[in-house]
């Protein structure tokens, strides 16, 4: 499908730096605008709104040697890394936040500052009720302590320096002595609370251990006076004892054993022998219970026996341990100290030379951005075959000589064909009011009248008609009476024609047959007759015009005119029977 834009048709080089370049140069006020724009309202910021912040810092050595593996020869990034999270710990802030009473300090509690409704922040409350159908209400002290330490840990850093125990804490606010306060409130709280966790912990250690030493001192106590008062009661026989009832009891069934061999023998003595084995049989039958009942109960004696040792080594294990941790109570370091107390605060920020270099060229980037989009959207001279550089006469003289040679070089392409009887006419039309269009048909009028004294110049835009302006259904159609409505330029040696907005239509009055006979007298008395008509878009008062005309230059503004507007404005010139128009970049 071919393109309604002829010079569509050269394409840019995707990678053209010149091109790129002779177009940003052409944009360098923009960019320069962009630039200071920027700079301006940074100095401003960085001056007048945002606050000075001043830091100040204190460090902290943490004690290996006692709150941590003895044996540990390199530092172990968990065990900082916790202490520095306990730094931060809201437990911590709390603390902070009530030594110093920093919930009546503005800085930390925003809530102390009214919020006035057309700040940024009151708008954003409103929309927030809006959204949330909840009303504003006053925040509750729940609310107040939470956002109060929320500011101070935004306030508050750590830095754990590399390969060491020594932790950094810093506090940054909007007053040098504060911040000072502030760090050294927030790193002695630190460290009262690790001594006052270690002493609690020691000292829950302490009475663990004393109730359980009393404990055992109790049990020992009770099985000791259990193990004396069983043998005090005569229950159990010392293992000598036991001995001479086992050498008993063995007699006992050796003196029965011949008792029975010899009633075997000699049956006639059963009289006199049977009570002897009855009698000796019950003797070391009680021999033998006596025995079992003893070894039971030295079974059970020695049982317990072990169980007093045991408990007694156990008792005297955790009261070592109970006099160690008594004295570690009273002579332990602390785990950690303060190496070094923070000093008045120093001055961080904000950096404004920093801040207006970068917003300076922030702001130049956005600039370039901003001219290379126009670029892309606009009509460029580079995508052009006919390209004119037409200079504005209040500038400088070499642009204003310059300006001049393009129009002579414009007359000479339009009187390079040969004069017709009747006269020539040239339409001046835009893509829009803007594109000069009125500035180059006059111009060109001038120019051509100083070779040829026939021209006549007709400003039909009568959207921006002039004082001395004609109204258009008061041009006469005889060209009897054409010189009487005619303003002569005696300087310039052109003949003009103003026409003005009247009450009609002027689409009616341009299609009229009294118009058109009007044409037709100039033609006669006029060889070159330059009609500066409005812009193509949106009126329809140019494509009317272009029928009348021979010549039609489209004129477009480099870098002003959009793509889309110069389409649409050749596309009605185009709907029309009328000559191909001339594209002019200016």
């Amino acid at each position: 499908m071919q393109h309604p834009f002829p010079f569509q048709h050269e394409t840019i080089p995707p990678f053209d730096m010149a091109a790129m370049m002779r177009g940003l140069w052409r944009g360098k006020w923009t960019v320069l605008l962009c630039a200071v724009g920027a700079g301006i309202v940074t100095i401003y910021f960085a001056f007048a709104v945002a606050g000075t912040a001043y830091s100040a810092t204190a460090t902290i050595h943490l004690e290996p040697r006692h709150s941590f593996r003895a044996d540990q020869t390199t530092v172990d990034p968990a065990v900082v890394n916790t202490h520095a999270a306990i730094l931060r710990s809201r437990h911590i802030l709390s603390g902070v936040v009530t030594t110093l009473d920093l919930e009546s300090d503005p800085e930390f509690n925003r809530y102390l500052v009214p919020v006035p409704a057309w700040s940024l922040n009151g708008a954003r409350n409103w929309l927030r009720s809006m959204v949330t159908g909840i009303p504003m209400t006053d925040p509750t002290p729940d609310t107040v302590t939470s956002k109060t330490i929320e500011n101070l840990a935004n306030a508050l850093t750590t830095r754990i320096e590399r390969g060491t125990y020594i932790i950094s804490a810093t506090a940054t606010t909007g007053n040098a002595d504060k911040s000072q306060q502030i760090a050294n409130a927030w790193v002695q709280f630190y460290l009262d609370d690790q001594t006052t966790a270690r002493l609690s912990e020691t000292t829950t250690h302490i009475s663990q251990l004393q109730q359980r030493v009393s404990e055992l001192q109790q049990v020992l106590r009770d099985k000791e006076t259990q193990i004396n008062a069983w043998i005090a009661g005569g229950q159990f026989q010392s293992d000598a004892e036991l001995d001479v009832l086992s050498r008993q009891a063995n007699e006992a069934q050796t003196r029965l054993t011949d008792a029975q061999n010899e009633l075997a023998a000699h049956p006639e003595n059963a009289a006199q022998l049977t009570p002897q084995i009855r009698s000796l049989s019950a003797f070391h039958n009680d021999l033998n219970d006596q025995i079992a009942q003893q070894s039971a109960g030295l079974v059970a004696l020695q049982q317990l026996r072990r169980e007093t040792e045991n408990t007694r080594q156990i008792y005297t294990q955790l009261s070592t341990e109970l006099q160690q941790a008594r004295m570690q109570q009273t002579m332990r370091p602390p785990d950690a100290r303060l190496l070094s107390p923070a000093s008045t605060g120093q001055h961080a920020g904000p950096r404004k030379t920093l801040m207006v270099l970068l917003a300076t060229v922030v702001g130049g980037l956005l600039g370039i951005l901003w001219v290379l989009w126009r670029q892309s959207r606009a009509v460029q001279a580079e995508t052009i075959g006919t390209v004119l550089g037409i200079g504005n006469a209040t500038h400088c003289n070499a642009k204003v000589a310059k300006a001049d040679e393009a129009i002579n070089h414009l007359r000479t392409r339009m009187m390079r064909v040969p004069k017709s009887t009747t006269g020539t006419v040239i339409l001046c039309a835009g893509a829009t009011a803007r594109d000069r269009q009125g500035e180059i048909a006059l111009s060109l009028a001038k120019s051509i009248a100083r070779l040829d004294d026939k021209t006549l110049f007709i400003d039909a835009d009568t959207r921006q008609a002039t004082q001395t302006a004609q109204r258009l259904d008061t041009i006469p159609a005889s060209p009897m009476t054409l010189n009487d409505y005619i303003t002569r330029d005696a300087k310039h040696g052109i003949d003009s024609i103003h026409l003005s907005h009247t009450g009609t239509v002027p689409a009616d009055i341009f299609l009229s047959n009294e118009f058109e006979q009007m044409i037709q007298a100039a033609r006669s008395e006029y060889n070159y007759i330059v009609i500066h008509a409005p812009a193509a878009t949106p009126y329809a008062d140019t494509p009317i015009l272009a029928r009348f005309s021979d010549r039609i230059l489209y004129c477009l503004r480099a870098n002003k005119t959009s793509i889309t507007s110069a389409q649409a404005g050749q596309s009605a010139l185009n709907s029309v029977h009328a000559p191909t128009p001339e594209i002019i970049v200016t």
